[in-house]
């Protein structure tokens, strides 16, 4: 079930948003900060997923990162599907 969000501004959308450009400023815990988040909210968001791939693949974290994206494929072919 999706988290409550706080206000018009906590959506996943923002936090994915924030968080790309987070990454590209190069705040990697920052990034995952807002990622996680957008998790927290809508935990079937792929963009959060593809987010924390790229996150834990920066960190060198390649299992995490590639659990992260399998997630994410999952979950847009689940949109596809419907």
């Amino acid at each position: 079930m999706p988290m409550e969000q706080n206000t018009w501004l906590d959506t996943p959308a923002n936090h994915v948003n924030n968080g790309n450009i987070l990454l590209k400023a190069g705040k990697i815990d920052d990034a995952l900060r807002e990622f996680s988040r957008a998790k927290e909210l809508d935990e079937n968001y792929p963009p959060a997923y593809v987010g924390l791939s790229l996150v834990y693949g920066i960190k060198d974290d390649d299992e995490t990162s590639s659990m992260y994206m399998k997630k994410a494929i999952n979950l847009f072919k689940e949109r596809l599907n419907k």
